[in-house]
C-alpha cells in the first residue's frame, strides 16, 4: 500500500508540474524518466488515477502508432526489394537466339585448332547480325590480318533454335556454328579447313 502511495503521489507531482497539453503535443517524444513509473505500476492502477490514466492511454497510443508507421515501413522496403529482385530476374531471361545474335559482334578470341590467332595473325576482327526478316538476315565480317590484306566475307544466316545453330551463307561456302550468347558476350564454334575453330566475341 505504502508503494502504492508513493507511485500515486510521484505521477501527480509529475503531472502537476507539467502542463498536460504540452505533453500533449510532444507525444512524439516519450520522456525517459516517465518510463519507469510505467513500467513499475500495473496498467490497472495507472488507468484508474486521475489525468496520470489519461497521460498513460496517450502514451500506449502514441507507442502503439510508432510500431505501426515502423512496420509499414518495414513492409514497404520489403516491397520495394522484392519488385526489384523480380526485375532483375525479368532482365537475366535469355532472348531467342535470333534476336540476341543481331548487332555488331568484336572478336576477343579467335583460335584455331587452339592456337590463338587474335593479336599475333590478326590484328582485329568483327561480324555483324542484321535483323531476321522472313527466316533470313544479312551478315559481314570483316578480318584484318596483321601482314595481308582484311578479308570481307557477307551474305545471308539462319538461325536453328533448337539446336542453337547459326547457318551463314555466301556465293562460295555456306558456315554452320554453335552460337551460345549471354551477358552480352558470344561463343562461335565452328570449323575451318577440318580444323576446330572458337571464336569468342563481345557486342559493341
Amino acid at each position: 500500500m505504502a508503494q502504492f502511495s508513493w507511485y500515486y503521489i510521484s505521477c501527480k507531482n509529475i503531472l502537476s508540474a507539467t502542463n498536460l497539453l504540452l505533453i500533449r503535443q510532444r507525444l512524439s517524444i516519450v520522456q525517459p524518466n516517465f518510463s519507469f513509473i510505467f513500467k513499475s505500476i500495473p496498467q490497472t492502477l495507472l488507468l484508474n488515477i486521475p489525468s496520470a490514466g489519461e497521460f498513460y492511454s496517450h502514451y500506449l497510443l502514441n507507442q502503439k502508432t510508432m510500431k505501426t508507421k515502423f512496420l509499414m515501413a518495414a513492409l514497404l522496403a520489403a516491397s520495394i526489394g522484392i519488385m526489384g529482385l523480380s526485375s532483375c530476374k525479368k532482365d537475366a531471361i535469355d532472348k531467342p537466339l535470333e534476336q540476341s545474335i543481331v548487332g555488331k559482334w568484336n572478336f576477343t578470341s579467335f583460335k584455331l585448332d587452339s592456337s590463338e590467332y587474335l593479336g599475333t595473325i590478326i590484328d582485329s576482327a568483327f561480324i555483324e547480325y542484321k535483323a531476321i526478316s522472313n527466316g533470313k538476315g544479312q551478315f559481314t565480317q570483316l578480318v584484318a590480318f596483321a601482314n595481308e590484306e582484311p578479308d570481307l566475307m557477307s551474305g545471308e544466316y539462319t538461325v536453328n533454335a533448337t539446336t542453337k545453330s547459326v547457318i551463314m551463307t555466301t556465293e562460295t561456302k555456306t558456315i554452320t556454328s554453335t552460337v551460345n550468347i549471354k551477358d552480352g558476350k558470344m561463343d562461335w564454334v565452328s570449323t575451318q579447313d577440318g580444323k576446330p575453330l572458337l571464336v569468342k566475341a563481345e557486342k559493341k
